[in-house]
Parts: structure tokens; sequence; C-alpha cells
């Protein structure tokens, strides 16, 4: 997995960094009134057509051998 420098992006006045990988992006800003770091996480999910396309692939070959 490559995995970016990080970015400074200003979204609405407040600075955030921004991190990218393959299929991954994080935004980071540190929060003033708490003094702690918050980070997002935004990632793409498995994609739901591979899994109905195994999953069919499984009930054929079951059937297949049940007949």
């Amino acid at each position: 997995m490559v995995t970016q420098k990080q970015k400074k992006v200003f979204i609405n006045g407040v600075e955030y960094y921004k991190e990218e990988s393959e299929n991954r992006k994080t935004f980071s800003r540190l929060d003033q009134r708490s003094n702690m770091r918050v980070v997002n996480v935004f990632s793409a999910g498995p994609d739901s057509r591979l899994h109905m396309e195994s999953f069919k692939k499984s009930i054929a070959a079951f059937l297949c051998k049940e007949w």
C-alpha cells in the first residue's frame, strides 16, 4: 500500500492534514478546546457485487453437486 505525504487543506477555515493511500483517505485536525487530534478516516468498503457473484457461484456449485 503506497501512502502519500500529508498535505495541508483548509475547509471552512479549519486546517486539516490530508493523507491518501490506495483506497483510504485520512483527515486530521487539532481540536483547540480539548487540545486533542481528531481523525476522520474514509475508506472504500468491499464491493457488494463481488460478494453476490461469489454467492451465486457457490449456490450453483451446491445445486450441481446435489442434482
